[in-house]
């Protein structure tokens, strides 16, 4: 048994399957940095995750001042666009949307907020 295992010859890999092999591999890894990099770049920048947040905070401050009219405000790079309309179907209900563009014109965020009216 010993005699028959020694004697058998071991198929060894030549270099054009390694080659394959790695050509392979570097196809492979080179879609998962684009597709990886697809999605970091579609995902939230930080810049959308501070609009979203100074989009709440500044919706927050006009429901609570109460007097809500159509205005644009600017911070830093970020620049604010606050609508006002009322709401289909509802009499007692107002949209809130805050739009959120960079000076560039690119849109960071966008916020839509169901109020109560507070004069009818």
């Amino acid at each position: 048994m010993l005699d028959q295992l020694i004697c058998y010859k071991c198929k060894a890999s030549t270099v054009l399957e390694a080659i394959v092999a790695a050509l392979i591999l570097l196809i492979s890894f080179s879609a998962g940095v684009v597709i990886y990099t697809k999605v970091l770049l579609s995902a939230n920048s930080s810049g959308g995750i501070r609009a979203s947040y100074s989009q709440k905070a500044l919706a927050d401050s006009l429901v609570a001042a109460g007097n809500i009219q159509p205005a644009q405000f600017s911070r830093g790079e970020m620049v604010f666009q606050v609508s006002l309309e009322a709401y289909p179907g509802s009499g007692g209900l107002q949209r809130l949307q805050i739009t959120t563009i960079n000076r560039s014109g690119k849109k960071l965020a966008e916020l839509h907020r169901l109020i109560f009216s507070s004069h009818e």
